[in-house]
């Protein structure tokens, strides 16, 4: 253990040196980074003010920052214009912002961590400290504060627009992309083929009119080649068995639920092809939450 916090300085100064050489790789690095992502101080200063300059709409080169940083009389503090070229001179392209941002970002993660534990340990040796609740939901709230930050990047509009072109070109040249039929012809003709990874679809109808039966035969169809997980706020995850156990038994989901509460009568056929049904999907990977 040296004692220095994990940092890398050299990542740090070529992402800056990528936002002035580059609009794209500027925008990469705002939405990757934050001013506090930066182990000195002076980088993350400059920046922020990169940041602030490309919302303006101001052309960012080495003479609008150094004019910029002197306005804010923060030129000197950062070593001068002379420290501004070091961090041109120092990046070797522009085109590696993302892993520059990713080691930045990462390095700050774990300086974040390591900060958490060892203000765990002087807890664990104060009397009177926060007790093991307190302390639980203070972890929990580093960690989720940490994943809601990894999760919630945008995209720069450019990676997008190239993406949109590859893709077409790699759909001529043969290359397949996932589509999830539903079953239902209509249905995947306005999906343009089927479901879609990162797609929402949204089924919408009056109530009584079958939309969780609808979703439950989609879901279904999917479980042979797919992982299925379904939620519901409105029944029960025995009653959403009961359903689907119904639709692959070929028998009424009404009496199927109406037996698990009541004495009903099933007839001989039903009650195999019920227990066939509940063979089936013991070797689908499905999971259901209610």
């Amino acid at each position: 253990m040296t004692g220095i916090p994990r940092q890398n300085l050299e990542a740090e100064q070529s992402t800056l040196g990528a936002m002035l050489l580059d609009k794209h790789a500027a925008a990469v690095a705002a939405v990757e980074l934050t001013e506090s992502a930066f182990y000195r101080q002076v980088h993350g200063r400059i920046f922020s003010v990169i940041v602030e300059l490309h919302r303006l709409g101001v052309e960012v080169d080495i003479i609008t920052l150094t004019e910029e940083l002197q306005r804010r009389g923060h030129l000197e503090e950062i070593g001068g214009q002379g420290y501004l070229m070091t961090l041109l001179n120092s990046v070797p392209s522009a085109g590696n912002i993302d892993r520059y941002c990713t080691i930045v970002r990462e390095s700050s993660e774990v300086r974040e961590l390591v900060g958490l534990g060892q203000w765990l340990n002087e807890q664990g040796d104060n009397e009177g400290s926060l007790g093991p609740n307190e302390l639980r939901a203070q972890i929990m709230q580093t960690l989720d504060a940490q994943r809601t930050k990894a999760q919630s990047g945008m995209i720069p509009m450019a990676d997008i627009v190239a993406d949109v072109f590859a893709r077409m070109e790699a759909v001529e040249a043969g290359e397949v992309f996932p589509r999830f039929p539903t079953g239902f012809e209509t249905i995947d003709d306005h999906l343009d083929g089927g479901l879609s990874p990162g797609h929402l679809v949204v089924i919408a109808g009056w109530p009584k009119m079958g939309k969780t039966t609808l979703a439950l035969n989609i879901a279904a169809k999917q479980s042979h080649d797919a992982k299925v997980a379904i939620s519901s706020l409105e029944m029960a995850p025995h009653d959403l068995s009961a359903i689907l156990i119904a639709q692959t038994a070929g028998v009424n989901a009404r009496t199927v639920r109406k037996s698990m509460s009541t004495k009903t009568h099933l007839s001989a056929e039903e009650r195999q092809s019920i227990q066939d049904a509940q063979s089936a999907w013991y070797e689908r990977l499905w999971w259901i939450g209610g």
